[in-house]
């Protein structure tokens, strides 16, 4: 960009050495007149000019139209037509500026609203109005009209005319926001109230032009840079002040692109590409001249008409004494897409040091704007450009600028002093804050005009600015509200109004009445307007959550036993007729037996042998057994709280615990319960923040010491902190416990003998299975 201005400068001033002219421009209509008549529905107004007029037109308010006439010029006066025999208040013709370049425009007030048709034809301009409700008797006669032309400046129109505002006051427009999407670029129009939305496009170059209607501009960066594909920046002004206060928004675009709105409650969202519909590539091709040094040298008539200078326009005109530009060009680098500017201070632009009025084109260069401080760095997004200045006059260096970077420069009388510098491929608008700060000056953004001054100077003038403000709050009458709070304590909003000193004004004061938690307001109107939207954006109802957990216990025990129990008993005797035939032993008895059962004491097969005498006795009993059990225990609390609010709930019992000291028994209590706590905490995006704690416990007399008096606690719990979705379910935590035993009873050396080693043991084969899983939803109230 910087490269393409340098170009246009030398390629003019080159036309205008060699004597070439210009491309012929075509001719622009020249409005000459306009009169009004009435028609067969209405009034009708007629605008007489040169050529076919591009109109643009709009209602800011019911009886009142606008008509734009962007590629029109009028060159005598205003036009002004003043008749209510018609229904006509008022139809006047004048020059605004939008953005610094001049556009005709016509204003018509009508003595009720009206639909307005129009018919555009070589000659001119035909408007005519219908009356949405029945003329008064006497009115709808065809009387001719000639037409007017009165040469005298605009006139405001009158009070009645004026749009009506709200209790609540004229709407600001406070900030502008854009951001990119994947299918295009959003801007939020952010205001402190509802506003209305006008919009409609304008060609060569594309724009997209948002007129919100009696609302007040107050957004700081009048220049927003996108560089997106669709939208190189977004210009915003205070297009109207009176009679109805008009802001408009440009957002410049790159192609043409579909666009919606929806208008909020504070303010609208216009999607530009809104349709989703994949948009064409933007491509820029920046021819690159050879490197050289092109010498120009420019003269200035010293007999200029001039028109008046006013206060409107966005530049000064000034004299310019033959002056010598000195441009070197370079190669630029293959992998830029844009060349940086090459300044040399051998031969910098000379003006006459008077002038402190630096006119350049309306449009402010791309990118810039007060920058936004997303740190404490400040970050620079202008051209990168190389400069070499050697005990330069500022001033000169300032009207350079002007010219590379299309500004409007204003410098204070008191600006000097000199620059040296040497920069390479540095920010545009980095070299200008350093050059600035060097000399102690710095610089204010005002309606696309940049002032420069030094920073003491500018600094006053902020503090005289907010004396000169805190006089006039000073005098404002007073105003008293009451304000009934709904969900919060009206004490608690009382204290937070009074601890920010900014809030209320010096004479502003809040009291609060207990009994009916309503807050007593008395302050200056403006601020009581402000405070008043603070309260309600904080008396809101809290938000509630349903917190559900479930605790599912599962437990499987397995368990298989194998053992045997035999015996045997013999017998030598007198009695039985089998003494052994010795004197001693004579008789012999003898028994044994082998008692090794299952775990479950089953018997599943026995045996008894004997001989016919019952001398000899052999038993023998087979154990087996084999059990498996199952249990599954769900245990689901429920709480709801309010958002930063802990709760809890328990169920269950408290065990009597007694212990005794020094012959004193003292009993004390255990809790057995399930247990929830939580404090919520709901996000802007709709999820649930959990500080969470769960606990079961249980008492376990199986673990119980034999010879105790007390049992076990069995206790299964957890404690974290976890992000969830509304609605949504997780597990926070879980247990999975697997006991595998196997053991067997024997007889030491004869289990060892093969097959008839079972003979002397027993085997048990335990599987026990326990999972624990602690499950956790929200969920939020919807009211």
């Amino acid at each position: 960009m910087m490269m393409k201005n340098v170009r246009i400068l030398v390629v003019a001033a080159a036309c205008v050495l060699l004597g070439m002219p210009l491309l012929a421009e075509e001719p622009v209509p020249e409005i000459q007149g306009m009169g009004a008549e009435a028609g067969p529905s209405g009034p009708v107004l007629r605008v007489r000019a040169t050529g076919e007029l591009e109109t643009v037109h709009y209602s800011p308010q019911p009886g009142v139209w606008v008509v734009e006439l962007p590629e029109a010029s009028w060159d005598q006066g205003a036009g002004l037509i003043v008749d209510p025999d018609l229904g006509i208040e008022r139809a006047e013709l004048n020059h605004v500026d939008e953005f610094g370049k001049r556009v005709s425009r016509l204003t018509v007030w009508l003595a009720e609203p009206a639909q307005l048709t129009m018919d555009r034809f070589a000659g001119g301009l035909e408007l005519s109005f219908t009356s949405f409700g029945e003329r008064e008797p006497g009115t709808s006669a065809a009387v001719s009209r000639e037409e007017v032309v009165v040469a005298s400046k605009s006139h405001p129109a009158p009070a009645e005319a004026a749009a009506p505002t709200s209790a609540l006051g004229t709407p600001s427009l406070v900030e502008v926001v854009p951001t990119r999407t994947g299918d295009g670029v959003v801007v939020e129009l952010r205001s402190d109230r509802p506003i209305s939305v006008r919009a409609f496009t304008l060609p060569e170059p594309r724009r997209l032009v948002l007129d919100l209607n009696g609302v007040i501009n107050r957004v700081d960066r009048h220049l927003l840079p996108v560089n997106s594909p669709l939208v190189s920046q977004i210009r915003v002004a205070q297009f109207q002040a009176a009679p109805v206060p008009v802001t408009r928004v440009v957002i410049d675009l790159r192609s043409e692109a579909d666009y919606s709105i929806d208008e909020t409650n504070f303010g609208a969202s216009v999607r530009v590409g809104a349709s989703g519909v994949p948009l064409p590539a933007i491509t820029e091709s920046i021819e690159v001249a050879a490197a050289g040094t092109i010498e120009i040298t420019r003269s200035t008539p010293q007999a200029i008409d001039e028109p008046e200078p006013t206060q409107e326009m966005a530049s000064s005109l000034f004299d310019l004494p033959e002056e010598t530009v000195k441009a070197e060009v370079v190669d630029s680098p293959a992998t830029t897409e844009r060349s940086p500017w090459v300044a040399d201070n051998s031969q910098l632009i000379e003006q006459a040091e008077a002038v402190t009025v630096i006119g350049g084109p309306t449009t402010a260069a791309e990118g810039f704007a007060p920058t936004e401080v997303s740190s404490e760095e400040q970050q620079f997004t202008g051209e990168p450009i190389t400069l070499t200045l050697k005990d330069a006059d500022i001033k000169d260096v300032l009207k350079t600028f002007s010219v590379l970077t299309e500004m409007n420069i204003v410098l204070d009388p008191s600006v000097s002093g000199s620059v040296t510098v040497e920069l390479r491929d540095v920010p545009w608008d980095q070299a200008l804050d350093l050059i600035l700060r060097i000399n102690g000056l710095d610089y204010v953004l005002e309606n696309n005009v940049l002032r420069v001054a030094p920073i003491q100077k500018l600094a006053s003038e902020k503090s005289a600015r907010a004396a000169f403000a805190l006089e006039q709050e000073k005098a404002k009458p007073m105003s008293t509200m009451l304000k009934p709070i709904s969900y919060s304590k009206a004490s608690d909003i009382a204290a937070l109004l009074s601890s920010d000193s900014y809030l209320l004004s010096a004479r502003g004061s809040v009291t609060v009445d207990d009994r009916t938690n309503t807050i007593i307001l008395r302050d200056v109107a403006d601020r009581v307007e402000g405070i008043l939207r603070l309260i309600d954006s904080l008396d809101l109802p809290t938000p509630q959550v349903v917190i559900e957990g479930r605790i599912v216990e599962t437990t499987k025990q397995f368990s298989r036993s194998l053992g045997v129990v035999w015996g045997f008993n013999g017998v030598m005797d007198a009695e039985h007729g089998n003494d052994t035939g010795l004197k001693f032993p004579n008789s012999i008895g003898v028994e044994g037996d082998v008692t090794l059962p299952g775990g479950a004491n089953n018997g599943v097969f026995g045996m008894a042998f004997g001989d016919i005498l019952n001398t000899f006795n052999l038993d023998f009993m087979l154990n087996a057994a084999e059990s498996d059990n199952q249990a599954k225990v769900v245990s689901t609390p429920r709480v709801t709280t309010q958002n930063l609010k802990s709760a809890s709930i328990r169920s269950g019992l408290q065990i009597p615990v007694q212990t005794v000291a020094n012959n004193t028994v003292t009993v004390q209590y255990v809790d057995a319960t399930l247990r929830l706590e939580v404090t919520p905490q709901i996000t802007a995006e709709g999820t649930v923040n959990l500080d969470i704690m769960i606990k079961k416990q249980r008492p376990a007399p199986e673990f119980a010491v034999i010879g105790g008096q007390n049992a076990p606690i069995f206790t299964r719990d957890a404690e974290t902190e976890l992000l969830v979705r509304d609605g949504g379910t997780t597990v926070i935590g879980g247990i999975y416990e697997i006991t595998t035993g196997e053991g067997e009873n024997r007889v030491p050396g004869l289990h060892n003998i093969p097959v008839f080693g079972w003979l002397f043991k027993n085997k048990t084969v335990t599987n026990n299975h326990d999972e624990l899983l602690i499950f956790i939803t929200p969920r939020i109230v919807k009211y």
